[in-house]
């Protein structure tokens, strides 16, 4: 059985970068959800 991600964590970004446009670009190729972080974002990693 091949483990497959279901969400994408968009971080480190270049000062000046779109992060609209890397979401959009991480979108084509991954199907699931793409989250883009920001300063303060908190996310669950706990499984279940």
């Amino acid at each position: 059985m091949r483990a497959r991600a279901k969400r994408l964590l968009l971080t480190h970004f270049w000062p000046g970068s779109d992060r609209d446009i890397s979401a959009s670009e991480a979108r084509e190729v991954f199907d699931g959800e793409v989250i883009v972080a920001e300063e303060g974002l908190h996310v669950d990693l706990s499984i279940g």
